[in-house]
């Protein structure tokens, strides 16, 4: 299996959320089948409800940038892209690996011109959860709520690992302890019951690539980078495909695995999580944060990564 690190000075990837390796791969997709061509990958509605999209142009990719921590809803999404093999269109499709695993077996015989990327996967939250913080953040901010974001990189924050969403223009931005979705979503706490158990961690795998965020600190030391694990001779030819658009180099999957334990075992199951869907109220979700501690958030992001490196190496 090809392994490697990828990092991009393309201002189009900046709204990636590590190197934008997606993004790249896609936008030469379309230059690659021209005119026969769908793409699809999950985006925010109006409402902020995540689900899987069909996109039949360039500009569209936008769209699909970005993490969404919360399940996608992929109704009538399969049969999409069955009807575009069927036409004889490229497809390339996007999602968490059970979804890849998902539309591989519907498509069947018809997988010839699907290529398909998984994101490597931490388990997802219950789309009800989300509707619900959503409608939390409308009602506890006067005004209309726009562009939420779950990671947002910066010089100061390599992995972006904040929420920031506009209040009639107005940034917000909440960090991971000052989120009662966020903070049940890294503790693991707000997974649906099978992502514990996955079965697609590891080698078993139907995806031709596997997209993760690394945190490996020598390739562009402050920058957020890419690890690229191609499975298939269709994964290659995509990887060669943006090789003049990035910088690319071999991975240290062994440290990579040390690191990111996602690469080779599920989230653990907490013992939090037996009650957390029943407990669940408005007063539950406005997380009351010291004043101390909203301090310390805001002078830790003001701290370039670079700096913040030097002094944990001392």
């Amino acid at each position: 299996m090809i392994t490697k690190y990828i990092w991009s000075s393309n201002i189009e990837t900046q709204n990636s959320t590590s190197a934008g390796a997606f993004f790249l791969i896609a936008k030469e997709f379309f230059k690659e089948h021209q005119g026969r061509v769908s793409v699809y990958g999950c985006a925010f509605d109006d409402n902020f409800t995540v689900s899987h999209i069909r996109i039949d142009h360039e500009g569209g990719l936008v769209k699909l940038q970005g993490s969404k921590y919360v399940q996608s809803n992929t109704s009538g999404i399969y049969k999409n892209v069955l009807d575009d093999l069927k036409k004889g269109l490229f497809v390339l499709f996007s999602g968490t690996a059970c979804q890849v695993a998902a539309v591989n077996k519907y498509v069947g015989c018809y997988s010839e011109r699907l290529y398909s990327i998984d994101v490597l996967c931490h388990g997802v939250p219950s789309p009800s959860l989300w509707e619900k913080y959503v409608k939390f953040l409308k009602k506890d901010h006067i005004g209309k709520i726009s562009d939420i974001r779950f990671r947002n990189k910066s010089k100061s924050n390599r992995l972006g690992y904040m929420l920031k969403y506009k209040v009639d223009g107005n940034k917000k931005t909440v960090y991971l302890d000052e989120s009662f979705y966020y903070k049940a979503f890294i503790d693991g706490t707000s997974l649906r019951p099978s992502c514990y158990m996955c079965p697609f961690v590891g080698e078993y795998k139907y995806s031709d690539i596997t997209l993760a965020d690394s945190n490996n600190k020598v390739f562009h030391s402050t920058e957020a980078i890419s690890l690229v694990l191609v499975r298939s001779e269709k994964g290659k030819m995509m990887l060669d495909s943006i090789d003049t658009l990035c910088e690319c180099i071999e991975a240290d999957i062994l440290s990579e695995l040390k690191t990111n334990k996602k690469l080779s075992k599920p989230t653990d199951f907490p013992m939090e999580r037996i009650s957390f869907y029943t407990n669940i109220t408005e007063e539950s979700m406005n997380v009351n944060v010291a004043f101390k501690t909203f301090v310390v958030n805001r002078i830790k992001n003001a701290i370039p990564t670079v700096i913040k490196d030097k002094l944990r190496r001392k």
